[in-house]
This record gives structure tokens, C-alpha cells and sequence, in this order.
């Protein structure tokens, strides 16, 4: 039985002060993001109690996990034929909402709201009402947003990347895909979204890379001048050191050292396409449209695996791996020299074509999430040899 999840968003949308929110009873909605909690819903409150013919909705999606670029949903409004009713509706299908207005009380019937990841790719993410009655809406604090838009993995499983990704709040226009600390220095990893910066460099099609990198806990933040291939995943190592991967469509895959907290990165392997990197043990381990597998940082090699197409990677104990991807999961017993297909229940044939990138340990089990508008989640008790749909 496959279980619906929703959960609160990290702070992502840009709501200002002349905003004002409500919350929805978090029993009323259904969603494919993890923890139910419930959604945001803000517009602007003088055009909403004026009346006025048009105005815009935001449905936040609140969650400690990360959603891709977006962390909102917006819907045009419009009155309907009784004063105070408006109907709200996102580009190409991207979600209906009813609004009424009685005095003071706000009330929301909501249809299917959903939240593509770019602006490009199908829509993955979405939350559900009773589109057939009303629900009534609690006004709550407008949450302070992040001028930096953050996509990062399992911040909430570790303060102090919350903390640095809080801090990340003094530069705009920033999309953060991944942040890694030691006692040292802090890197954070991503692209830039300014429209001034991609005029400036001619890259109006495209996002910049950016890569980011703290000596004092997040205070204060420098760029480094280098690179034009997005880091996807960064690695701490020991001191200054670190390692990252990324690819670009039809650059392929990179892996990157630098050696001073993340100001210069030198190139140690281009091929293929790499989505995540792990540490295990000694060793480091990459996985994308191959698993590469390294001792020394600099020297990579391939290793053996019935897996094509690989996005996250997770070391378990001292010998044991797991990785998932495009509608298939792999696991390691022998340090990541090899790997085997793991055991799917059921419906394995229709996982293909599905991303599951989302992959975590919580109370002795994983998890993986599927990227899909239906969401789901996979469970294994058995360190990632075998996999059912979670109930």
C-alpha cells in the first residue's frame, strides 16, 4: 500500500511583511512530501479584503526537507459571482484553489496544488484537499524567508548544516544543492539565479555555478572565481581539503579537489555523468552513470555493477553500501568493489523512469522517496537488499 507524505517546507518563499498567511489543519490535505504538518497558504491581505478583482496566492509547502529550486506554488485569483468568492489557478495546471471571504474569516477549498521542480520538468511535488468543502484557515506568522534558495539533503538530520544553510540568508538569488563542514571551513555548492549575473555573462539560458566557502561558521561568506560546471554533491575531507562532483548536459561528469577551503578547485576526473559522492572509510565512493570508486582522491576507477543510473549514495558500516536512481536500487557487501541489483516488491517493472534520489536511515531502516506526482516510499530492513512499498 503505498502511503501518501507531506511535510513542512525550509523557509524557501519570498513573503514580505504586507503578506499575511494562513495555515490549513495539516488532517485536512494529503501530500507527497515527507511528515505531514500541513501548508502556508499567503496572498496579499489589502487586495484580499478590499475585494479586489485580481490578486496572487502562494502555497507553501513548509517543509525541514528540500524541494528543487521552488519552495511555493503560485496561483492567480480572481472574484467569482458572489463578492468575497475568488477561484485561483496556477499556470498549466499547476493547482486550483476556492477562496471565501466572510468578515473576518478566511476560508480555502482546495483542489490539487503542485510544485514543479524547474520551470521545465513535470510537476513532482504536490499537496491534496477536499475540493468539495471548505476549510477554514488559521492566520499564523508569515515565516522570514532565505533570500537564498536551498536544495539540500537531510539538512534536518544535522544542525549545524541548518544553521549554516540559515546563514546563507545574506546572499541572494543563491540556490544551495548541497553544504559540508569540518572544524575548519564550510563549503556550500550550487548556482547562481540572479538575472543581472546571467545578462553580465551572456548565460541568460542558464544557471551560474557558484561555490561558496566559510572559515568562521557561516559569518561570512566568499566566492570562488572558479568553474563553469555546477558542483552537485561536496565532501569534506580532513583540514582544507574537499572533494565535489557535477554535471552539466553535454559536458558529462566531473570530480573536483581543492585544497584551501574550496577558493581553487582543480579538476581529478571527467567522464560520464555523477550525481552524489560518500565517504566510506577511507575510501570515496561516486555514483552517477557509473560507480567510481577511489583511495588517494585522485585517482578514480570504475567498479563493477548491475546498476546503470545512480543519484544518491549512502555508506551504512564498515563493508556495506547502498545507492538508488532511476527506478532501481543497488547495494554493496564488499566496501563498494561490487554491486548488485537489490530486490524490489511488486511493482518493479513500473519504478522505471521513476527518480529516487531521496534516500535516508531513520529508527534502524532506509528509506527512499520517489520523485514522482503520486509519491511514495520504499523501506528496507535489511541494509538495502530488499525493498517494499512503505504502508
Amino acid at each position: 500500500m503505498r502511503k501518501y507524505i507531506a511535510g513542512w517546507l525550509f523557509s524557501l518563499s519570498l513573503i514580505s511583511a504586507q503578506h499575511i498567511c494562513y495555515s490549513i489543519d495539516k488532517s485536512q490535505i494529503i501530500s507527497n512530501l515527507d511528515s505531514p504538518e500541513g501548508v502556508r497558504i499567503a496572498f496579499d491581505s489589502t487586495s484580499l479584503l478590499k475585494n479586489e478583482q485580481n490578486f496572487s496566492v502562494w502555497v507553501e509547502f513548509d517543509t525541514a526537507r528540500y524541494i528543487p529550486y521552488a519552495g511555493r506554488a503560485d496561483l492567480q485569483c480572481c472574484q467569482g459571482k458572489k463578492q468575497g468568492d475568488y477561484a485561483c489557478y496556477g499556470d498549466d495546471d499547476g493547482g486550483t484553489i476556492e477562496i471565501r471571504v466572510k468578515g473576518k474569516d478566511v476560508y480555502f477549498k482546495i483542489g490539487t496544488v503542485r510544485l514543479a521542480e524547474t520551470t521545465d520538468d513535470p510537476v513532482v511535488y504536490s499537496i491534496k484537499g477536499n475540493a468539495l468543502h471548505y476549510i477554514k484557515g488559521t492566520v499564523t506568522p508569515c515565516k522570514r524567508s532565505l533570500d537564498a534558495i536551498v536544495k539540500a539533503k537531510n539538512f534536518e538530520e544535522d544542525r549545524e548544516k541548518t544553521k549554516l544553510a540559515k546563514s546563507l540568508a545574506q546572499l541572494k538569488d543563491i540556490i544551495i544543492y548541497d553544504i559540508d563542514y569540518n572544524e575548519e571551513v564550510a563549503i556550500a555548492v550550487g548556482e547562481d539565479n540572479s538575472v543581472e549575473t546571467r545578462e553580465k555573462q551572456d548565460r541568460d539560458e542558464y544557471y551560474l555555478p557558484v561555490t561558496l566557502y566559510s572559515f568562521d561558521k557561516g559569518k561570512h561568506w566568499k566566492r570562488s572565481s572558479q568553474g563553469d560546471i555546477p558542483k552537485r554533491r561536496v565532501v569534506m575531507l580532513e583540514g582544507k581539503k574537499a572533494v565535489a562532483v557535477g554535471s552539466v548536459e553535454g559536458a558529462g561528469g566531473y570530480i573536483f579537489l581543492t585544497e584551501n577551503g574550496g577558493a581553487d578547485w582543480e579538476t581529478v576526473y571527467e567522464d560520464g555523468f555523477l550525481y552524489d559522492i560518500a565517504m566510506h572509510g577511507k575510501s570515496l565512493i561516486a555514483v552517477g552513470y557509473k560507480i567510481l570508486k577511489s583511495n588517494d582522491i585522485k585517482r578514480w576507477r570504475a567498479v563493477k555493477s548491475e546498476c546503470r543510473e545512480l543519484y544518491a549514495v549512502m555508506s551504512l558500516d564498515k563493508k556495506r553500501l547502498v545507492a538508488s536512481g532511476n527506478g532501481e536500487i543497488c547495494f554493496s557487501k564488499d566496501s563498494g568493489e561490487s554491486w548488485h541489483r537489490a530486490k524490489i516488491a511488486e511493482e518493479e517493472e513500473a519504478l522505471r523512469g521513476i527518480m529516487m534520489e531521496h534516500l535516508y536511515r531513520k529508527g534502524g531502516k532506509l528509506y527512499v522517496w520517489a520523485r514522482h506526482p503520486e509519491g511514495f516510499t520504499l523501506v528496507s530492513s535489511d541494509n538495502g537488499e530488499h525493498w517494499k512499498y512503505e504502508e
